[in-house]
């Protein structure tokens, strides 16, 4: 579990050593070893629960939210690197148009392919009226199909925006245009996809995401992925190590990051910020005092004392 403040640095909340990646396995942790750690009240303060696709992860949370009071606050969301970007890539990605090599490696997209395939933004009031020759031309230069995905994750902030952008992409695979540049195979893929992503909505939702409180927003695992990476990378500990060992080596390695995330900040408290106007300026830093300007700005709307 990763802890990450507010200028962006990520630190360990705890590091679980655990014997199998099994349901009841995970389930024993949230239920068990989370509560001794930090404590019922903690714990009820949780209210979003971020995980890979991993069905024993998420799944086993699910059922001790339903089971106990401690956690019945809780939401349980999936990642979207994990959830969109990998399945797209896997399944979707080699079958656009591209340019591959003899023995039919891709090597790149062609420029069909990088249309309707790679990044795209949908401007979201494009929702609101209904597909024409013009839409789909605008869809096919703005790289329609990934970035349809990734806005549901991200902008749409209503169940009939999210619903819509489905009923368009679904009219654009039935479209001449899209049959003239994707293969059968292409189509199908992405419409599967679609069918695999609606049926996880409330996981992956923005308009379920934006309504949960104390969340940030949070939309990825990458905090976690960073604690792991340094764990096999700087911390150097692998699978096939003693305990001992490894829990030595991340007990340094995470003293280590806490010292040099300290040091920067007393480094950038000697910083002067001339824009403010806070009066205690002088000894927060300046991530932070974006941060705090910002919720002044907006006290009307949070409603903050």
């Amino acid at each position: 579990m990763a802890v990450r403040s507010p200028t962006g640095k990520t630190f360990p909340g705890n590091f679980t050593i655990i014997p199998s990646s099994k349901k009841w396995v995970f389930h024993a942790i949230y239920r068990l070893a989370f509560v001794s750690l930090y404590g019922e009240q903690i714990c009820s303060l949780n209210r979003l629960v971020l995980t890979d696709e991993e069905d024993a992860e998420y799944r086993s949370f699910e059922s001790l939210i339903q089971t106990s009071k401690i956690f019945q606050s809780s939401s349980v969301m999936l990642c979207t690197f994990h959830a969109i970007w990998l399945p797209f890539k896997r399944d979707i990605y080699h079958l656009l148009p591209a340019r591959k090599s003899k023995d039919g490696k891709l090597i790149e997209l062609t420029e069909a392919g990088r249309d309707w395939g790679e990044f795209l933004f949908v401007i979201t009031h494009s929702l609101k009226f209904p597909v024409t020759a013009d839409m789909i031309h605008f869809c096919l230069l703005a790289k329609y199909i990934y970035g349809v995905f990734q806005s549901q994750t991200c902008v749409y902030r209503s169940k009939e925006q999210y619903d819509r952008s489905h009923q368009i992409l679904t009219e654009m695979m039935l479209s001449p245009m899209c049959k003239n540049v994707l293969s059968n195979e292409c189509r199908k893929a992405i419409e599967k996809f679609q069918m695999v992503i609606k049926e996880k909505e409330r996981y992956l939702a923005f308009y379920v995401r934006v309504k949960i409180p104390l969340s940030f927003n949070a939309m990825t695992t990458s905090p976690v992925e960073s604690m792991n990476s340094n764990i096999k990378g700087k911390m150097g500990c692998y699978s096939n190590m003693n305990t001992n060992t490894s829990l030595l080596k991340m007990e340094r390695g995470s003293n280590i990051r806490i010292t040099m995330f300290d040091n920067e900040a007393q480094r950038a408290l000697q910083m002067t910020s001339l824009a403010s106007k806070l009066k205690i300026k002088d000894t927060i830093l300046k991530e932070c005092l974006h941060i705090r300007n910002q919720y002044f700005d907006k006290r009307k709307y949070y409603s903050c004392v």
